[in-house]
Formats: C-alpha cells, structure tokens, sequence
C-alpha cells in the first residue's frame, strides 16, 4: 500500500482554501492527507484560553510532527504519551515538553528507557505487577529511601458514558484501587487516581459518577491522594461542547489549576481527540488548591 501524500496549506491567504480545490488541482489516485498548521495552533489557542489549567495533548491521536509543533505553538506544552516511540518523538522535536507515560500496562525496557533516558517520571498501572515493574526499572538501589520522584496513577473502571465502551480494557475496582493507592503512595511524590468514562462522552453526570467512585476509592485508601485524572475521547467537530464540559468539570475548584490535552479539534474537523481531566484533591477525597487536568 502506497504511502499517503502530505499537502500542507501555508498559513495566511491560500489559493486553495478547501480540501475540494485540493483534490481538484492535485487529482489524486492515492491517499492524500490535508494539514493546515495555522488551524491547529489557533484551535489549541482556543482551548487552552477556555480551558482553566494546563493543557495535555494525547500523542495518539495524531502524532505527526507538523501537528506537534503547531499544538505546542498554540500553548500546549504536556503531551500524553501511550507508548515509547511516542516518547522518543516529542522528546526529539520539543526537547523543553512535559511527557506523561499513561498507558497502565507497559514493556520492562520502555519504563525503563522512559525514565534514564528520556526524564519521564510520571507513569498509570493498574496491578501490583505493573506498580512493581515501574518501581525496579526507575528507582536505583542505591537511592532506595530516597525523597520519592514519581508520579503514580491508579487506573479506576468506571461505568461508560460513551459511544465506545472502554471499561473491558483497564482499571480497577474502587477497593482494588484503593490497595494500589496505599501501596504505591510511599513511592510516589504526586499520586493520582485515574480513569476512562468512554469515547464520545458528552453527558455531564457520567463524569460526575466516575468522580464519586474515585472519591470513594481515596477515602478507602485512607492516604493522601494528590490527583483525579479524567480521560476521555471526543471528536474533534465538539470543540466548544469540550470545552463547556471542561468549564462545568473545572467548576468550584477555586485556586487550582487545570490541564488539558489531545488532538481532535486541533488538528481539523476529520480529527480526534483523547482527553482527560485531574483535579488534585486531599485526604479522603476532599476538594484542595491544586490543578485540573483534562486531556481530550
């Protein structure tokens, strides 16, 4: 299969302003994919002005370079990794970027790399064995004891809310994860708690109930947790209902921050985007000063 064609639109006034009058001069008869890096920057703008907080971007959804370079030109500057070549990448085109390692279940070597070699120090399981894993291939022996580096998500099932249902693939229940929270947080310098309420998922209460699970967990976990971690994955045609849920999501955390990352809206109207949003909470799940985050 041949390889698509790459068409960039310049920024500013273009003679071609659609993709039909693309087509129509370069009459493909192979793939051909449209990117117009002034859009996403814009778009990226939009959303970390309307969004309270820190922006991630989810590598995932497109992890083109010109799409990195123009998110991170629009004020997105933490990037949401799932895998290592994902790493690698943003570490070599944007060498000042945040990089989170949030897939919950991970190859020995690629925490391992993530942490030496490219200064990842944030990682989500969702087992003893994968907290276990994380812990011998970031912290030498002979720091053992030493003020704790990591930041550590406990990845919590939640019920969907979604067009697609995500609950079969990851997570945790609330007393599982309030086991991992206890056993992890004596490592951990920022522990978290997150989870995954589907694609597509626009209905408020649905996020409001994962909330009340992850409160539930950190009270049962009976330690200080210092973060909710909300994903979720919408189309990039919802730009401004994302960014109303963010508000609504966000809303009564006075003096925290937010943080949000993804691709979908950022990228054009053909994208995706996956996000989720922490809000960094006290013992026993009560409200405290922090930062949200959420990654679309």
């Amino acid at each position: 299969m041949s390889k698509p064609r790459l068409v960039l639109r310049p920024a500013g006034r273009s003679l071609l302003p659609t993709i039909d009058a693309v087509v129509a001069r370069e009459r493909p008869a192979e793939p051909l994919v449209c990117l117009r890096p002034a859009v996403i920057a814009a778009a990226s703008r939009r959303f970390v002005a309307a969004f309270p907080g820190d922006v991630l971007y989810a590598v995932k959804c497109n992890p083109e370079p010109r799409v990195l370079r123009a998110v991170w030109a629009g004020g997105v500057h933490h990037f949401d990794c799932a895998s290592l070549p994902e790493i690698a990448l943003v570490r070599k085109l944007l060498p000042g970027a945040e990089v989170h390692f949030m897939h919950p279940v991970k190859a020995r070597h690629a925490i391992h790399a993530a942490f030496h070699e490219h200064d990842v120090t944030d990682f989500a399981f969702d087992s003893a064995d994968e907290l276990e894993k994380i812990l011998q291939e970031t912290v030498p022996v002979g720091l053992v004891g030493a003020p704790p580096t990591l930041g550590l998500f406990v990845r919590l099932a939640v019920t969907q809310g979604g067009v697609y249902d995500l609950s079969g693939k990851f997570g945790v229940r609330a007393d599982e994860a309030a086991a991992l929270l206890r056993a992890a947080r004596p490592h951990a310098a920022r522990l978290g708690i997150c989870f995954h309420v589907g694609s597509q998922c626009l209905d408020p209460a649905v996020y409001a109930e994962a909330l009340r699970l992850a409160a539930a967990a950190v009270a049962r976990a009976e330690v200080a947790v210092d973060i909710v971690d909300c994903r979720r994955r919408l189309s990039g045609q919802l730009s401004r209902q994302r960014a109303a849920a963010a508000r609504r999501l966000c809303r009564g955390d006075r003096g925290g921050r937010a943080r949000i990352s993804g691709s979908g809206a950022a990228v054009g109207r053909a994208g995706t985007r996956a996000g989720r949003a922490r809000r960094f909470r006290g013992r026993a799940g009560r409200a405290a000063p922090g930062r949200c985050a959420l990654r679309q």
